[in-house]
């Protein structure tokens, strides 16, 4: 990144998401279709309020000559929105590098696997949370039925196979619950045999107050399987980055109601 434009922003770009994943820090809209959040501030994947497309175009043509050198794009699902690829335009010709977070699925859409390359986006990260379909699924579920496991993992193939020397890096980033620690290192060699560039296990991250809180979030009890499952990881030797060496105790410490040492 250009050390004259140091910033780099985390960019949740539109609230709408085609999938409802009980994880999601944004709330289930599943539920909020039934009781729509009412709290000024509350995040929700059902929101009227997002900005218009003139609005975010307006926001995005002041960028060309702002600190900003890195923008990760996400939502809900970015891919999804009419205006992603004028806008990702103008972002590129404001010489900003564009990480895009997406769970997959529109890149087994030929046009828009096509018009990412054509941009010049400088990574995708995808969202896959097990190498058991079901259980991702589960995870990551499709309310029309659709869409699932399978064409997350065919549509990351096809933009392996599509990029050129020199396009996007690839990655693969695992969000990491109680329910799917053993997942650490499965989805770390998992995303090697893909041949992707990069793999995150990330923590999840809910409120208190969040429905799936208690069945999901990490707990203190789950720090020695956490540690044995990234010390797995970190020592298989695979042929992909992986964050720094102190991130598994960055993960470990933050687990909520974890004592310091």
């Amino acid at each position: 990144m250009n050390p004259d434009r140091p910033i780099t922003l985390l960019w949740s770009l539109r609230s709408l998401c085609d999938l409802a994943c009980p994880s999601c820090y944004f709330g289930d809209p599943l539920i909020h279709q039934i009781k729509p959040p009412t709290k000024v501030g509350q995040l929700s994947h059902i929101s009227p309020n997002d900005l218009k497309r003139r609005e975010v175009l307006a926001f995005v043509h002041t960028l060309k000559d702002s600190a900003v050198g890195r923008i990760f794009v996400a939502g809900g699902e970015p891919l999804n929105w009419p205006g992603i690829l004028e806008t990702l335009k103008i972002i590129k010709e404001a010489g900003i590098e564009v990480i895009i977070c997406t769970n997959g699925i529109p890149l087994t859409r030929p046009v828009m696997l096509q018009s990412l390359l054509d941009l010049g986006i400088d990574a995708v990260s995808v969202s896959l949370d097990s190498t058991d379909p079901a259980f991702n699924d589960w995870m990551r579920p499709d309310p029309k039925g659709e869409h699932g496991w399978q064409d997350v993992v065919d549509g990351t193939r096809a933009l392996l196979a599509a990029r050129a020397v020199g396009g996007p890096r690839v990655g693969i980033y695992t969000v990491i619950t109680r329910l799917n620690i053993d997942q650490i290192p499965a989805m770390g060699r998992f995303a090697a045999d893909l041949g992707v560039d990069y793999y995150v296990p990330q923590p999840i991250a809910l409120e208190d107050d969040h429905i799936h809180h208690e069945q999901l979030s990490l707990r203190p009890e789950d720090t020695s399987a956490l540690t044995d499952a990234f010390a797995e990881l970190y020592t298989a030797d695979l042929p992909l980055t992986l964050p720094a060496g102190t991130y598994p105790g960055q993960v470990t410490a933050g687990v909520p109601g974890r004592l310091p040492r």
